[in-house]
């Protein structure tokens, strides 16, 4: 089993690092300045501060310079000067996350970048820019690690050990006591957030953290609560999102049945199932996207001008437009329109279509709104319309613009999940499309996507083993691959013009990508242009498969032994039955009478006494579920009664 952890390092009380790089200077219109600080300090933590100093031609509201970090990190931007005049020195301060620099700064230099608007000149006796940089940072380690053999879990599920390193820290959490994790508290259908700090002799403090999801429950009960004379066969049900599996012992290890509807064998004794969903995910891999075997087809008299959005069936290939969606076959032949669909994108396992969807707002609609929380995902029918089917996401997924960088979300199909990348929270969440598990799978500021006519970029995710994502890089005409939170991007397909291209797919079934842009480029068109071109994938064997959660289900089983009940000796009343383990017994007639609770293979579990006319209260919750005998008998009578305990 992996262990899960998420490490998230938070010095304090440590030392100040501050440096000033060198200036750059302005010699064309717009330029981008190098603006880097070298001979960094590690273990950066807190709020850094960021001080560009700058002179020249930035006396308007149109002369600035767009400040960057690494990775394409949006900081801000400069401000020109108060009272409108050129030539002037200026300084302007921004904050960012500390902990990036420990990523940034690898290679011991920190390389921000400032791109000069168009209008900004170099007439100036000073054109330039520096960077200045201020940030704590600890001086010592060792750094704080946090490790748990799962991140999902069940309220039926067994404690764990958590492993922390190193000793000596503080463990805090919900469900968290000692150093175990219990999930029997805990609510389904929501996440939580174990952390280890841990504060050496410098007084530095590391901390690590990591996300733990409780797993909706599952339901499983018998058509009734008693077979009697046995043997016979009972049926089970069972209600749950996902792959249902019916098993003989509670660690699911002994597989006896699948479906919802489970049919026992014939029963001579109380027997105890198990039912438990499965989540799988197989390996789905794009090996290329090629140029080859290309054809186009012009969709603006059925769609409009483009607004992004993109999906592909087994039969269908759809593509949003202003107006409407345009709907050909996987040979670009045979155009319809249909209703608008904002939020589309399709399963690339077994071509289902879906929409984005949120309980209160319905169907998103680009038109009306910059954001949404998605809540749920609705099934669309081959023309668009809203099908029958529904998944309800675990967590809602923040979706639209990010207003302070103005830049998008993306809708990311893979192979029975979806990667959605929200750009509100600038962090990455993958989605089961069996059960509408969502996971976080951390965080970046900018992942660099293709800026679309719509509110949202378009493209392929992957699984083996880890996330992964491929999109349209921002800055160049080729399609990059990203392992999610934030890997370095590495190219998977450069090309030579492929104009505003921002959306795009990849359909299993005939090993095409699918993808769109605005006017002609290399693969040729000529208003809104919808294309294919030969593409690969490498797709497997299940790549992990996890037990969601179990549910037991005790079908009661009454041989039909030679213990009989004999109401004529006493009147005897016990309830209630079925009980839980605490029931009443009352007695009509039958004076110092004796009481033993049998198994039935004639172990005695309880034993006591009453009086005539008297109730007695019997408290066993720690009984077993099924059946037992209880007996009641004086020197001249007894009494025999069958109880069933759930």
């Amino acid at each position: 089993m992996t262990a899960f952890a998420m490490l998230t390092t938070l010095w304090a009380a440590a030392q100040t690092f501050t440096k000033t790089g060198p200036y750059d200077t302005i010699m064309t219109t717009p330029q981008v300045l190098k603006l880097n600080v070298s001979g960094l300090q590690p273990n950066a933590y807190g709020t850094a501060t960021l001080t560009i100093y700058y002179e020249g031609d930035f006396g308007a509201s149109s002369e600035f310079i767009s400040i960057r970090g690494e990775n394409n990190y949006a900081i801000g931007q400069t401000q020109p000067y108060f009272d409108g005049s050129d030539c002037m020195a200026d300084s302007v301060k921004f904050l960012f996350p500390a902990f990036l620099i420990n990523t940034w700064a690898a290679d011991d230099t920190l390389k921000f970048t400032g791109t000069t608007s168009n209008n900004v000149d170099y007439f100036c006796t000073a054109n330039h820019a520096r960077a200045k940089i201020r940030y704590n940072y600890c001086v010592s380690g060792p750094v704080a690690s946090l490790s748990i053999p799962s991140n999902t879990f069940c309220t039926s599920g067994s404690s764990v050990a958590i492993t922390a390193t190193p000793a000596g820290g503080v463990l805090t959490g919900a469900g968290v006591t000692g150093s175990t994790f219990s999930p029997a508290s805990l609510t389904p259908g929501s996440s939580y957030t174990v952390s280890y700090s841990y504060t050496n002799t410098a007084g530095c403090i590391s901390k690590a953290e990591t996300t733990i999801r409780i797993n909706e429950g599952l339901t499983a009960v018998s058509s009734g609560s008693v077979l009697s004379c046995a043997p016979k066969q009972a049926t089970l049900t069972a209600t749950g999102q996902g792959a249902i599996g019916w098993y003989s012992d509670l660690a699911t290890t002994q597989s006896v049945g699948a479906g919802s509807v489970f049919i026992t064998p014939s029963l001579t004794t109380t027997t105890t199932y198990y039912a438990a969903t499965t989540l799988k995910q197989t390996y789905f891999r794009i090996d290329s996207l090629g140029e080859t075997n290309s054809a186009t087809v012009d969709h603006n008299d059925i769609s409009g001008d483009d607004r992004g959005g993109i999906a592909v069936t087994s039969n269908y290939i759809y593509i949003c437009g202003d107006d409407s969606v345009a709907r050909y076959d996987l040979n670009l032949q045979n155009g319809i329109n249909l209703p608008r669909a904002d939020g589309l994108f399709s399963d690339l396992g077994n071509g289902q279509l879906y929409s984005l969807y949120n309980t209160y707002k319905g169907l998103p609609d680009a038109n009306t709104m910059d954001s949404m929380y998605v809540t749920h995902l609705v099934a669309l029918t081959p023309t668009l319309s809203i099908g029958t089917s529904t998944i309800t996401l675990s967590d809602s997924i923040a979706f639209g613009w990010d207003e302070n960088f103005n830049y998008q979300s993306g809708v990311f199909a893979g192979k029975g999940f979806l990667v959605i990348y929200s750009a509100p929270k600038h962090s990455w969440y993958s989605v089961n499309l069996q059960t509408g598990q969502v996971n976080k799978l951390g965080m970046l500021a900018d992942p660099e996507f293709y800026q679309s006519e719509s509110w949202a970029c378009w493209g392929v995710a992957e699984f083996n083993g880890t996330y992964s994502v491929l999109y349209r890089d921002n800055n160049y005409s080729e399609i990059k691959r990203r392992t999610l939170p934030a890997g370095a991007p590495t190219t998977v397909k450069a090309f030579s013009d492929i104009s505003d291209m921002a959306s795009f797919t990849y359909a299993p079934w005939n090993k095409r990508w699918y993808m769109h842009y605005e006017g002609s480029a290399q693969f040729g068109g000529m208003d809104e242009t919808l294309v294919y071109a030969a593409g690969n994938d490498s797709t497997g064997a299940t790549v992990f498969s996890t037990i969601n959660c179990a549910a037991k289900a005790t079908v009661l089983v009454d041989p039909c032994t030679n213990v009989q009940e004999n109401a004529a000796d006493a009147d005897v009343a016990l309830m209630p039955n079925p009980n839980n383990g605490q029931f009443t017994i009352r007695v009509t007639n039958m004076d110092n009478a004796g009481i033993e609770v049998l198994s039935l293979d004639g172990r005695v579990v309880y034993s006591g006494k009453i009086s005539g006319n008297e109730e007695t209260q019997v408290s066993l919750p720690e009984l077993a579920s099924g059946m037992y005998i209880v007996k009641l008998s004086n020197a001249s009578k007894s009494h025999t009664v069958k109880m069933i305990k759930h």
